[in-house]
């Protein structure tokens, strides 16, 4: 079996509608695009287009978005030109967003599915129409079939699902399974997922679960992935760095040598003694801090939001647990890992994962993107991992 590497890009400013189009947005996709493609790659671009559109609409009265609009469109047309993907994303907090006084004054309502059915119509109605139209000129081939949710919610499913259908969306990558999320604005519950790994066709009544048998027009449901982990699991990896940093070449020890070593606590008041106060303080914050993030929970595998370490060991638990299941199959399976552009802090973290990732598995991965792979598993009479 083969792992097709499926990566997406929730493009867009901050939810609470702060934040610079050209620095959160533009500048990023761009320098994205070129690390991706320095390792062979390519990634979809999930654009939400609610916040263009209110840009648009006050234009006249605001000329100060021309450019944000414009370099909006050009970085769009350049992913696809590039050999990119670009598909829909919709954050309902957008409609009717007035941009008063420097900021913009959203609404209350984030989660698409908990929006009037006519509100839901018209921002699925207008939100694919408006990517086909600008891309379409540079790709004829090119198709909007692809969705995320804003902030993730799918539920309740109805009557969502049959609107994206019913506009020639058959495919979504909302569903982050495990996650809980209890915001009033916008409540996310995928805790109980029938396929919490592989993608599969969903009850349009509701996604978390998988359609019967005789269900007509399939819905694709590609699961963004995720792990539940401890997260002393961080703390390894922090570990690490506070000892190189402190204790460096106190002992002459080479930085790659001290990074192998995890921090050993004290097992006597000789040994504890023998730390200097800093490396002592340190490590009580440390622990501190561990103590309190102890308990198990659900991370999404977001790239901008993990450390390389963070990375690779979430890669490597992919790979074992779709070589757990799956294994025997002659087959390529998608698995979805997010990023958002507005949040990338550390660039080269994720250009050494695309060029570990490469290096580590040559032979077991692909790479789609999100248009490919629902072309491609839409095409199979069934899923081979759900026979």
């Amino acid at each position: 079996m083969k792992l097709a590497f499926v990566f997406t890009d929730d493009w867009e400013v901050r939810g609470d509608g702060t934040g610079d189009v050209l620095r959160l947005m533009v500048g990023p996709a761009w320098r994205l695009m070129d690390i991706f493609e320095r390792h062979g790659m390519r990634y979809t671009i999930m654009a939400e287009v609610m916040h263009y559109r209110r840009m648009q609409a006050h234009l006249p009265k605001h000329p100060e978005f021309a450019l944000p609009c414009d370099m909006w469109r050009r970085t769009l047309e350049a992913a696809i030109l590039r050999g990119h993907d670009v598909q829909l994303h919709l954050h309902p907090q957008w409609v009717d967003a007035v941009y008063e006084a420097g900021s913009w004054k959203l609404g209350d309502n984030w989660s698409l599915p908990l929006c009037p059915e006519a509100q839901i119509r018209e921002m699925v109605t207008t939100g694919k129409p408006l990517l086909e139209k600008l891309l379409q000129p540079l790709n004829a081939a090119y198709r909007c079939r692809c969705f995320r949710s804003g902030t993730w919610p799918m539920n309740p499913s109805q009557p969502l699902v049959d609107i994206l259908l019913e506009c020639g969306i058959d495919t979504d990558v909302s569903v982050a399974p495990g996650v809980l999320s209890t915001r009033e604005r916008a409540p996310v519950d995928y805790r109980e997922v029938d396929e919490a790994f592989a993608p599969y066709f969903a009850d349009p009544q509701d996604v978390r679960h998988l359609a019967s048998q005789t269900t007509g027009q399939r819905f694709l449901e590609i699961p963004t992935q995720t792990r539940r982990v401890n997260l002393s699991w961080r703390f390894e990896e922090l570990s690490r760095k506070v000892r190189g940093k402190i204790e460096g070449l106190n002992d002459n020890n080479s930085p790659s040598s001290i990074k192998s070593k995890p921090i050993q606590p004290a097992t006597n008041k000789a040994t504890a003694c023998s730390d200097s106060g800093l490396l002592k303080t340190v490590r009580n914050k440390l622990r501190t801090v561990q103590d309190i993030l102890i308990e198990d929970r659900v991370v999404i595998f977001d790239l901008s939001l993990t450390t390389l370490f963070e990375m690779r060991w979430i890669t490597e638990q992919i790979f074992e647990e779709a070589e757990r299941r799956f294994g025997g199959l002659e087959t390529t399976l998608p698995v979805v890992v997010n990023h958002h552009s507005k949040s990338v802090q550390d660039f080269e973290a994720i250009d050494a994962f695309l060029s570990w990732l490469n290096e580590t598995y040559a032979d077991r991965i692909e790479n789609w993107t999100l248009a490919e792979a629902a072309e491609r598993l839409h095409a199979m009479p069934a899923l081979p991992w759900q026979i």
